[in-house]
Parts: C-alpha cells; structure tokens; sequence
C-alpha cells in the first residue's frame, strides 16, 4: 500500500503561488470623497475629532443626498468613522487611521 501512495503521490505537481505584490496601489477615489478626507484630517489636525454630516456637507461642497452614499463608500474601505444616531441627532463623521494613510500615501 506504501508503494501505491508514493507512486499516486510521484504524480502530483505542486503549483508555485506566485508572491504577493507588496506594493499595493492606494485605491483611486471620486474628487468627493478626496475632499471629504482631507476636510476630516483638517478637522483633526485643529483638534476637532468629529463633525455633523451636515457640517461636512457644508464644508466639502457636496450635497447632502451625495454625502450619504460617498460615506457609505468611505465607511466600506474603512476610511470613516460615522456615528449613527436616533432622531433627531445627526450622525458624525471622523476619519479613521486607514484614511489618514490612505491621504499620507497619496503625497
């Protein structure tokens, strides 16, 4: 039986993995969602640690309906923070380490 295995196993082919690529590209993000990471980093760089959707809005020039889903996205990558509220409080925003990097990558 011994035998047998070691002839079936003498066939077999291990395929190599290629390695990993270690240095992986930032992703790209709309102009909307660059301008809300670097309006949260300005924030936190002024010691200001979150801000109402609505303040950022204001603060970014994008619309509120937008905002939403630009978040969402953002909240995906791990980029933001956003506190979600009961009514009638909104909900904060705060950048997360991973949006910190992602802006340091970029200079």
């Amino acid at each position: 039986m011994l035998a047998e295995l070691r002839s079936a196993a003498a066939g077999i082919k291990i395929a190599e993995r290629p390695a990993p690529d270690v240095r992986t590209e930032p992703p790209d993000l709309p102009p909307e969602q660059v301008r809300i990471l670097r309006y949260l980093a300005q924030l936190a760089d002024q010691g200001i640690d979150k801000a109402p959707v609505s303040n950022l809005a204001a603060g970014t020039q994008v619309g509120l309906a937008a905002m939403k889903y630009h978040l969402a996205e953002l909240e995906k990558r791990h980029f933001v923070y956003v506190g979600h509220h009961p009514r009638p409080r909104e909900s904060d925003v705060r950048i997360s380490p991973g949006g910190v990097g992602w802006l340091l990558a970029q200079d």
